[in-house]
């Protein structure tokens, strides 16, 4: 991309100032959350951050508005209390002017500013999304759903910020379908690590790490197993449901507690040419249905559930740490786990798939033996199946670009975007309200 002519230190500077001079305001009177966003955005301007004078910018713009209303409101105070006005006129008439100035002076100085715009269109619309919907979430529930409005900092506008900004940043590091396959594994782990962290520092530090202070069992088949056995409590099967409908079975590729600490596993040893057999997960999703039912009918005991459940979850743990190293597979998401089944059947709905251009596929097999879900074969091309879950690895290592998303089996050039666009604001979104 062209250098912007804004890209000087002397530039920077100038607009780190003005944002500062912003953020003296936000600490006055003790709303520290602005007051950090104002100073890390200011500090952004010194890094490769993608968006980061268009995103300053509007905080400029912003606060001139704020600095004009804080004008107006303190001159009508003062003049209602018959105090001089005058000198508070003067001192925020030039901060005001200033803020102004330094606004005309980036539109003058920033040539490429449309350019920019056109390059970064994903990351601007994944910032925008991201920071919206936790505000939005953070204003709606009664419950703190962001970690830091808990313990008395009240400072959930700068993580809904701080959130936004990473998004923002996968958005520019996802336009290379290259970086997928291992960018893709990089964040899930992230996610599957802070889920189970603040799920460790829940149980055996503070319950507030938890989202409502009670404790669940994290295994994915409890999605359908819970609700059917409670009558009761559909929040996580509503939520698996509505990414269903976003990104069709991108869950168990991009989205799943548990499947990131698999896909992390597995990738401990080169990937081995065994083909795993998928007959227990479908034993494991009928055993789910029955034994929900059984179990509702027949009121077991607490102490035989939970002694039955945890049962389920040490094996899963054997699946992830022992055999998805020792294979190379992803044992648990393949061999094991019953929603990978929900979650392709009911993918179909979705209209995202993965397709295979048969005027370039030379069927050299790399997709086949890389693909973690055994979702590839070869015959005279590569075919994709029933068990794909969007995780876009073969875009990625395909040496010949014949795999490419689509959308409505058209639109090439706008559906990985939007794709890339949904699963980056989901993922960062749960990211922050990663809790049981």
């Amino acid at each position: 991309m062209k250098k912007l002519n804004m890209d000087t230190l002397k530039n920077r500077t100038l607009i780190f100032f003005t944002l500062f001079l912003a953020s003296l305001h936000f600490l006055k009177i003790g709303n520290y959350g602005y007051f950090g966003i104002y100073l890390i955005c200011g500090a952004l301007l010194f890094t490769d951050f993608p968006i980061k004078y268009i995103l300053s910018t509007s905080l400029l713009i912003g606060s001139f508005f704020l600095w004009l209303k804080i004008t107006h409101e303190l001159v009508y105070f003062r003049i209602l209390s018959h105090l001089p006005y005058l000198r508070l006129i003067l001192i925020m008439g030039i901060v005001t002017l200033f803020n102004m100035f330094v606004i005309l002076y980036i539109f003058s100085h920033y040539k490429s500013l449309k350019q920019d715009i056109q390059d970064n269109l994903l990351s601007i619309f994944v910032f925008i999304a991201i920071f919206s919907i936790l505000m939005f979430i953070r204003a709606k529930l009664s419950i703190k759903p962001l970690i830091l409005d808990r313990f008395g900092l009240y400072l959930g506008n700068l993580e809904a910020f701080l959130l936004a900004v990473y998004g923002a940043y996968l958005g520019n590091k996802f336009k290379d379908p290259k970086n997928h396959k291992a960018l893709r594994k990089k964040i899930w782990l992230l996610f599957s690590l802070v889920f189970f962290a603040q799920l460790f520092l829940g149980i055996f530090v503070n319950n507030q790490f938890l989202m409502t202070g009670k404790l669940h069992f994290p295994i994915p088949a409890l999605i359908i197993g819970g609700p059917i056995y409670r009558g009761h409590g559909f929040f996580m099967i509503c939520l698996f449901l509505s990414t269903i409908i976003l990104v069709g079975p991108a869950w168990c590729s991009h989205l799943c507690y548990v499947g990131g600490l698999d896909a992390y596993t597995s990738s401990l040893r080169k990937t081995s040419k065994i083909r795993l057999i998928r007959h227990i997960s479908f034993i494991n999703l009928f055993l789910t249905f029955l034994l929900a039912i059984i179990f509702k009918l027949l009121k077991f005991p607490q102490d035989t559930l939970i002694l039955i459940v945890s049962a389920f979850g040490i094996i899963s743990l054997i699946f992830i740490f022992i055999l998805s190293p020792f294979l190379g597979k992803m044992t648990h998401c393949i061999s094991w786990c019953p929603i990978g089944i929900v979650s392709c059947t009911l993918g179909k709905v979705n209209p995202f798939r993965i397709r295979v251009d048969e005027k370039k596929c030379t069927s050299c097999g790399i997709c086949e033996i890389k693909c973690p879900y055994q979702a590839i074969s070869i015959d005279k091309t590569a075919k994709i199946n029933f068990f794909c879950t969007l995780c876009g690895d073969c875009l990625a290592i395909c040496p010949h670009n014949a795999i490419s998303i689509t959308y409505l089996k058209k639109k090439k050039n706008i559906a990985r975007p939007i794709f890339l666009f949904l699963i980056i604001v989901i993922h960062t979104i749960f990211l922050g309200l990663a809790r049981i």
